[in-house]
């Protein structure tokens, strides 16, 4: 089908009758054939590494780029006579939480009667037992 596509603008008497001919015609096509095929291949991998390139996640972790620090490493790793100049530090609380009010402050106790009518169940509309007023 391909060949024929190819091969549309030759007339049909304008194909050679030998045999020898049509086969040299036949891999000449199919030889431009394999080399759109390479061409395809080749747009569709550029294409596909661009969307990777424009869509993929924006991180700074690149193929090579650890061995940036690989450097510093190996100089401490291969001088392990060196000293280390550490500094302890205290431990440290945080403050916590509200503080309480001072005990000279008056206290006042206010209760507030919520329920001024008589307390009804939803569905039988029966009268309902207040909550215990100890707290």
């Amino acid at each position: 089908m391909v060949c024929t596509i190819l091969l549309e603008d030759m007339s049909d008497d304008q194909y050679p009758n030998d045999v020898v001919s049509l086969k040299a015609l036949l891999k000449k096509a199919n030889q431009k054939i394999a080399f759109q095929q390479q061409l395809i291949d080749a747009f569709e991998e550029q294409r596909r590494l661009a969307l990777t390139r424009q869509f993929a996640p924006s991180s700074e972790k690149e193929a090579l780029q650890y061995r940036m620090f690989d450097e510093a490493e190996s100089e401490v790793e291969a001088s392990p006579d060196v000293e280390s100049d550490s500094t302890e530090v205290k431990a440290h609380q945080r403050r916590g939480g509200r503080r309480s009010l001072p005990s000279h402050l008056p206290r006042i106790e206010i209760r507030h009667d919520l329920h001024q009518k008589p307390l009804r169940c939803h569905r039988s509309l029966s009268p309902k037992a207040r909550p215990a007023q100890d707290f």
